[in-house]
């Protein structure tokens, strides 16, 4: 919900400097876009802290998801950093461990089916080439193209907390599965859709 909620604000944000001529244009909303891992990073641990609390710890510092969050949030920079000082054959070395059991090999299997899945749900095609889709149909103007961007930002962030409570409800087999199925009918649907407005 970090993503969507991060989106929402450099939505609205393009929407209200989209008539800026110059430069502050783009560098505005892009000086919006700030998260708790950046932060950590940069080393404001508190701010990262207070916005993890306020966002997915219901502003009790006590939450175990933001506990939990935080600290996976600060083991991976360190991590990285560390990372970063042993060099590349640690580095490879640490790969192997990927390979060296069949559990080893399941997990990574999994990692990259999600990762491939992620991909071909078409949430990175809409964003990419969200003018040219808006411009076929008609929807050319700015003004047009701002507003359904930032509205459909919004659009996503609630989906985004409604669906993040159904792997308790349905299973988190089942979710993923039928939302695999979901997608691909949208994507059907999407796909006629277009190729029959650009007939007619």
């Amino acid at each position: 919900t970090f993503y969507a909620f991060g989106s929402i604000i450099a939505g609205w944000a393009t929407f209200g400097t989209f008539r800026i001529t110059n430069s502050a244009a783009w560098r505005i909303p892009s000086g919006l876009q700030v998260s708790p891992r950046w932060l950590v990073s940069k080393g404001r641990s508190d701010e990262a802290w207070k916005m993890i609390v306020k966002y997915h710890g219901d502003n009790n510092e006590n939450d175990e998801l933001a506990i939990f969050e935080f600290e996976e949030i600060q083991s991976a920079v360190n991590n990285l950093a560390e990372s970063r000082h042993r060099g590349i054959r640690n580095d490879l070395n640490n790969l192997h461990a990927f390979i060296k059991t069949p559990g080893s090999r399941k997990r990574l299997a999994i990692l990259v089916w999600a990762a491939l899945i992620s991909q071909l749900s078409g949430n990175a095609f809409v964003s990419y080439y969200l003018s040219p889709i808006l411009a076929s149909v008609g929807l050319k103007t700015d003004i047009q193209q701002t507003l359904i961007n930032a509205t459909s930002q919004m659009v996503s962030w609630f989906s985004a907390l409604y669906f993040a409570t159904l792997p308790g409800k349905l299973g988190r087999r089942t979710l993923p599965l039928w939302s695999l199925a979901a997608i691909w009918i949208c994507d059907i649907c999407i796909t006629i859709g277009s190729a029959l407005f650009q007939k007619d």
